[in-house]
């Protein structure tokens, strides 16, 4: 714990020093996942960084002090893609002029996601693709689904996979079940998916260096 503890100050200064290149960094969380990683980052209070929770699911959002944006109004009417990847790119493409948005001052664009359920699978290539647009770097950090959350998301986060990598410069995949591994707990519920949100952080930041 000590040790996360000096490896976070670490980051927050070398990000924070006045030393540092003026680069904005654009990090959006994407989905339940994306969006609880974005919360943690913002926490942090880093300078030249531009923090944004995306969702579909209003409710989501309204518990965040990070700035969010909802997205497929229209689509899910703020009640989410229901694990669906279909719901969650219709719901990114109908709000494209807002995302797009998000991009105005950014150098370089960091997309936190879990990947296997609706808004994260469906989403984020979409908005991965809105950024190339602009030819700007993207470097995505997704998790997998746990093996316990059955075999239909697993394929749903591989097909989120093969399309994210068409539009990224660079990608990190976390394997959860690893994590579980080394944090010792096995499948308990209670922590699995706060470990989820704790790997795309400390992956995000450990890579702004």
């Amino acid at each position: 714990m000590r040790k996360r503890m000096r490896y976070a100050l670490a980051i927050k200064h070398m990000l924070s020093s006045e030393e540092t290149v003026a680069l904005t960094i654009t990090i959006l969380g994407v989905g339940g996942c994306g969006c609880a990683a974005a919360e943690r980052i913002y926490r942090h209070h880093l300078n030249s960084v531009h923090t944004v929770a995306i969702d579909t699911t209003r409710t989501t959002l309204d518990h965040l002090e990070v700035e969010h944006l909802l997205i497929g109004a229209t689509v899910t009417h703020g009640n989410g893609a229901g694990g669906n990847p279909d719901l969650g790119r219709e719901a990114a493409r109908s709000s494209m002029d807002d995302i797009d948005a998000l991009f105005n001052s950014a150098r370089q664009v960091y997309l936190l996601a879990g990947v296997g359920g609706g808004t994260g699978s469906g989403a984020t290539p979409v908005i991965a693709q809105i950024a190339k647009e602009r030819q700007l770097p993207v470097i995505s950090i997704v998790t997998e689904p746990f093996d316990f959350e059955g075999a239909q998301r697993r394929v749903y986060g591989d097909d989120a996979l093969a399309w994210l990598r068409r539009y990224s410069d660079d990608m990190y995949v976390v394997d959860n079940d690893r994590i579980l591994t080394y944090a010792g707990i096995g499948g308990a519920l209670s922590r699995s998916f706060e470990l989820r949100a704790d790997a795309l952080t400390w992956v995000a930041l450990s890579r702004m260096i």
